[in-house]
């Protein structure tokens, strides 16, 4: 799974990349995204309309996501996208806890977002949980498109 952030959308609206595989926003990313932009580009698909993804769950764990991590601001509106990702894939995780290691699939998280990347290493470092393993964090420059 390959979820993207305003900078990977960005990157692809102002590169012209036409997007063949599904990428997954989150409900903090598409809101900051539509404020620019009319609508998502071909291929990119909101996680919460998907029936697999645990709503409930995310919104718990955007509430523990957003009461212990800095750098976000309510009086700028800034860092909500960064607690959607994370709570995105603390969802994602905890629905893949008891699956068979070849079972889980990787997870992708296209940014160019340095503090996004720093939280998405801390908070998913066990290398002892096979989740943890397959996610990895790519630049959008470094992609591939």
């Amino acid at each position: 799974m390959k979820i993207i952030d305003n900078n990977g959308l960005n990157h692809v609206l102002s590169n012209g990349i036409h997007l063949t595989e599904p990428y997954f926003i989150t409900p903090d990313v598409k809101e900051e995204y539509e404020v620019e932009h009319d609508k998502l580009p071909h291929n990119v698909k909101p996680i919460f309309g998907e029936e697999w993804f645990d709503s409930a769950a995310y919104l718990l764990n955007y509430q523990t996501v957003l009461n212990r991590r800095d750098g976000r601001s309510f009086y700028n509106m800034t860092g909500f996208g960064d607690v959607s990702i994370v709570a995105a894939l603390m969802t994602l995780k905890a629905s893949c806890a008891g699956m068979l290691p070849v079972m889980i699939e990787d997870h992708v998280v296209i940014t160019g977002d340095v503090g996004l990347t720093r939280q998405l290493m801390d908070e998913f470092n066990d290398t002892a949980n096979e989740f943890d393993q397959k996610m990895q964090v790519i630049r959008p420059q470094d992609y591939g498109w």
